[in-house]
């Protein structure tokens, strides 16, 4: 593990196959947009798109990730135009 410096060196276990698969669609989610929340509807997409991929895990070829991402971006986007 020696040869892993920088920014790879917290991430090597995902590779590594120590958290569950189950785990990592949500991780992904949660860490592309967590540095990007500003607004109340940002935190509903976010929310609403990890229940959804965790919900729709069954799902073959990976799917429940598109699932995921468009139940979110629609989750946000009713949010925003309800947000005052």
């Amino acid at each position: 593990m020696e040869h892993l410096r920088g920014p790879w060196r917290g991430v090597w276990w995902l590779r590594a196959g120590v958290v569950a698969s189950w785990v990592r669609p949500a991780v992904m989610f949660v860490g592309l947009v967590a540095m990007g929340v500003a607004k109340r509807s940002h935190l509903v997409a976010i929310a609403v798109g990890s229940v959804a991929c965790y919900a729709t895990l069954g799902l073959p070829n990976k799917l429940s990730i598109v699932v995921g991402g468009v139940a979110g971006v629609i989750a946000g986007t009713l949010a925003d135009r309800f947000d005052a």
